[in-house]
């Protein structure tokens, strides 16, 4: 994660980029080949490494199964200190544990270190590819039209939600798409859409005055940050 200030310089801001780059590659150097492809493959959902070295792999469809290579107690740490960096955080005996998005693919990251587990190990759940909808659930003959109907309705009575099941069996898939379900119906009722920038407006004759007034607001914010506080030197 690279913070850059708008008071800073242009080579301070270069720094920041290049260490940002540099700790990027080694990022890469320290997962390895066969994480990273794991990683790049569509079916897998998860690559974790155990306390012992020995990675392991969820598959869609195929459930979990070793990787098929290792990983050695200095390069997993070395690892978690990277993703640490990163994050300007830190990871230690102090601060075993690590949740963090990694910055390549926002994929999420648990890292955990002695004295918590006996070696150092990781998780790397990968991000959804796609938001699944409450009527593929339907369509793929996972949910029936009347339990569809029941969660629509617990949503618009704004009601608890409790969603449970064991580890890869599709939790965050169904929050995800109740949560797709949510916000969907929000922008029905308030009639908003979105725009360019990502910012929703109120639809109507003044929609696009409205979108265009919030973006000079914006652009006039970043010129005060850039050019910093008046100075109230001599003032009487």
């Amino acid at each position: 994660m690279l913070i850059v200030s708008l008071a800073m310089s242009p080579s301070a801001i270069d720094l920041l980029q290049q260490r940002d780059r540099r700790l990027r590659d080694k990022l890469r150097r320290e997962l390895g080949s066969d994480v990273l492809a794991a990683l790049s493959d569509a079916s897998v959902v998860e690559v974790m490494l155990n306390a012992d070295g020995e990675l392991w792999v969820e598959r869609l469809g195929s459930g979990v199964a070793l990787l098929g290579g290792t990983m050695s107690r200095s390069q997993a740490e070395n690892l978690l200190g990277t993703v640490a960096a990163l994050a300007e955080t830190e990871v230690n005996e102090e601060r075993p544990l690590l949740e963090v998005e990694l910055p390549f693919d926002g994929s999420r990251f648990h890292g955990v270190v002695p004295p918590v587990s006996s070696g150092p190990l990781f998780a790397i759940r990968k991000r959804a590819v796609r938001v699944h909808t409450l009527d593929d659930y339907v369509v793929e003959g996972i949910l029936a039209p009347a339990v569809r109907d029941a969660l629509r309705a617990a949503l618009g009575r704004r009601a608890n939600i409790v969603i449970c099941g064991g580890t890869g069996s599709g939790k965050t898939t169904l929050a995800n798409a109740l949560l797709r379900e949510a916000v969907e119906r929000v922008r029905r009722r308030s009639g908003r859409t979105r725009t360019d920038s990502g910012i929703y407006v109120n639809s109507g004759p003044d929609g696009p005055q409205r979108a265009r007034c919030r973006a000079a607001w914006v652009r006039s914010k970043r010129r005060i940050c850039a050019r910093g506080p008046t100075s109230r030197a001599g003032a009487s």
